[in-house]
């Protein structure tokens, strides 16, 4: 400690707080040396007193004080009385005090200086004590409250659960390869039903045998046109072969518009399954980290509030007695 801590010591040895508490446990207040109201009124008091009664003949009796506060002004007058025969010094160079206590009795004086060093360093602990005190009840309050609230983002965390699909990383993950699959499928179906399109479009706009059964490529329509088409049989033949083959393309045309359609559905399906399931995993995250920050906010807490119950009972002061006073 340097000259400051020092001082404020020699003034806390001084303090009418500490000097209020030795007044109380020697009972100083029923002793005449410091309680000028318990002694015997000299002549001059006596004197004095008479004039003063002579002097205020005739007036109105002055209001009577309020009882506590007479109380409180007559301790205070002792605690004065005592602290001016009390005197505290520092031995230079160190952490010791001297406290010196001078009364019509040598061994009275000594009681008061020896109780002035008891109370001070019981002070200490007492201080220590409170501040601790008043840290548990603080902390216990703040675990109550932080356990409420770990309920609560615990609770919070589960009914989300309960009312939405089981989401996961890993599960969110398989629906994103299986849309990309999706859409691999779709782009062969779209390019699938692409070519069924064009074909429908070249066989219908074909005009001549030859360039029906350019496009065609039909096995049974080449034979029958192989021949001739002289006749109108052949002719029938020929056209009814092609019609059919025209009808087969359209009804894969249809089968293909139908199937790209069911995997756009799939997909779109799909795509909002992904984001809903997506914004679900987002909030359960965020429920879970502010779950996780109050879990470890309450475990610091509650393990400051282990140490500082425990401190409590082995609170110690920083000064001790190095010797009693000499009578």
């Amino acid at each position: 400690g340097d000259s400051t801590e020092v001082n404020t010591e020699v003034e806390v040895l001084r303090s009418r707080g500490l000097a209020g508490k030795v007044v109380d446990r020697l009972n100083l207040i029923n002793d005449p040396e410091f309680n000028d109201a318990l002694q015997e009124p000299s002549l001059i008091g006596t004197t004095i007193a008479r004039i003063r009664a002579i002097l205020s003949f005739g007036q109105k009796p002055g209001t009577a004080l309020d009882p506590e506060l007479e109380k409180n002004r007559l301790k205070d007058g002792v605690v004065a009385a005592l602290l001016d025969r009390v005197s505290v010094s520092n031995i230079r160079q160190s952490l010791v005090f001297n406290i010196t206590v001078e009364t019509e009795s040598p061994t009275k004086s000594a009681l008061i200086a020896n109780t002035i060093a008891e109370i001070y360093i019981l002070n200490q602990i007492e201080v220590k004590f409170e501040a601790t005190e008043k840290a548990t009840v603080w902390l216990s309050n703040r675990v109550s409250e932080l356990q409420i609230e770990l309920e609560t983002a615990e609770k919070k965390v589960s009914d989300f659960t309960a009312q939405t699909q089981l989401v996961s990383i890993e599960g969110l993950q398989a629906l994103e390869r299986q849309i990309k699959e999706l859409r691999y499928r779709i782009d062969g179906a779209a390019t699938a039903q692409a070519e069924t399109e064009t074909r429908l479009d070249n066989l219908k706009s074909a005009a001549t045998p030859e360039k029906k059964l350019e496009i065609a490529q039909d096995p049974t329509l080449v034979r029958i046109a192989s021949g001739g088409l002289d006749s109108q049989g052949e002719r029938d033949s020929f056209d009814a072969r092609y019609e059919a083959i025209v009808a087969r393309v359209q009804a894969e045309l249809i089968r293909a518009n139908q199937q790209l359609a069911a995997l756009k559905a799939s997909e779109t399906e799909l795509a909002n399954q992904i984001s809903h399931q997506g914004e679900d995993l987002i909030a359960l995250q965020q429920l879970t980290r502010e779950s996780e920050a109050t879990r470890l906010l309450y475990e610091y807490f509650l393990t400051r509030l282990k140490e500082t119950s425990a401190q409590e009972g082995i609170q110690k002061a920083d000064s001790r007695l190095l010797s009693n006073s000499v009578v």
